[in-house]
């Protein structure tokens, strides 16, 4: 009985040893592989709080769908402290502005009353200056000395009164500069301020999550309520069709492939297992890898090799399926291909 289990244990080894030589073998023109789609992280460069989750892992998706919203307590913050920052700054300007158009106006004010005086002096100096000269002119018969003092007081006040004017207006030209200086000043603050709020605004509006694309949710990684630090994923997007297929072919064979080459891309289940799109190699893996389980007939037999992707156009491929991936013309099934679909396709 011993010997008989001995023999069985024996045989099932000798037939895993020449499955998984033919596997490799077979490699040469053919290997297997998952389609997958390319994925776009959502994350943001700031840490926020999850205020609300619209979808669930495995969710399909149309561009455009709400997926969630956020609230960042800090931009709630300096959104505030921004506004009154609009509103003391609104203030300052409007104390300052009115300040120096009342001293403009004062200044237009007391120029006036300054001229009217000199004005009325001089016209009073005139008439008192006509008066004596007809007197003079009367009695002695001689005319008007220009050594009279009140000509002289006269020309005082002409030099008084240009001598104003000039102050007035070197006076009004600086309150007026330091006016408009003021207003600029003013404005090139408030155009900052609003531009600040609208950059809050815009971050705002960027906290409503909603999907690029359609697709697939992979995977959420946090929870309601739950703090997001800066830069932490909130979720994994994938697209709704495989856009690439990631296989796995040994190391031994792995000259039988090269970038850039055209291959024949097939699933190996499901309705569409006849369906063949032409695929491109991108790339090859830098280091040797585990394949991955769904790849394997037996969990417990360690399979190692090389990772191939390829990408692939449009198609009507399932995520995750699995495929095989034929880089020569098919050939008729064989017993050898019976082994190797044994080895690595799973149970439906």
């Amino acid at each position: 009985m011993r010997n008989y289990f001995l023999y069985f244990l024996l045989s099932l080894a000798l037939i895993a040893f020449v499955g998984m030589s033919i596997v490799y073998k077979s490699e040469a023109h053919r290997f297997f592989g998952i389609a997958n789609s390319d994925a776009v992280e959502i994350n943001y460069p700031y840490s926020y709080r999850v205020e609300q989750l619209y979808v669930k892992a495995g969710q399909s998706i149309r561009k455009g769908d709400l997926l969630a919203t956020l609230i960042r307590q800090d931009l709630s913050l300096e959104k505030k402290m921004t506004t009154n920052q609009l509103a003391e700054h609104h203030s300052e300007e409007k104390l300052k502005v009115n300040q120096l158009k009342s001293q403009i106006k004062e200044l237009d004010l007391q120029y006036k009353i300054n001229m009217d005086n000199l004005q009325f002096t001089i016209s009073d100096l005139r008439r008192k200056i006509k008066i004596n000269k007809e007197l003079l002119a009367t009695i002695v018969g001689e005319s008007h000395s220009n050594l009279n003092p009140l000509v002289l007081q006269l020309k005082q006040l002409k030099r008084d009164k240009n001598n104003a004017i000039a102050l007035y207006k070197g006076q009004k030209r600086g309150l007026s500069k330091e006016l408009n200086d003021q207003m600029q000043l003013f404005k090139n603050r408030q155009t900052s301020l609003d531009t600040e709020l609208q950059g809050m605004k815009n971050d705002e509006k960027a906290l409503v999550v909603v999907a690029p694309f359609d697709g697939i949710v992979s995977s959420i990684n946090h929870r309601v309520h739950e703090e997001v630090e800066a830069f932490a994923p909130l979720m994994l997007l994938n697209d709704a069709k495989p856009t690439y297929v990631k296989g796995y072919i040994s190391i031994d064979n792995k000259h039988q492939v090269h970038v850039g080459q055209e291959v024949k891309i097939q699933p190996i289940t499901g309705l569409d297992r006849n369906t063949t799109v032409e695929g491109r190699i991108q790339s090859f893996s830098a280091n040797v890898l585990p394949y991955p389980s769904r790849l394997k007939r037996y969990q417990n037999v360690e399979m190692w090799g090389i990772e191939v992707i390829i990408s692939v156009p449009k198609n009507s491929f399932i995520l995750g399926e699995k495929i095989i991936v034929l880089n020569e013309e098919k050939k008729e099934t064989s017993s050898s291909d019976k082994i190797i679909n044994y080895f690595y396709q799973a149970s439906k």
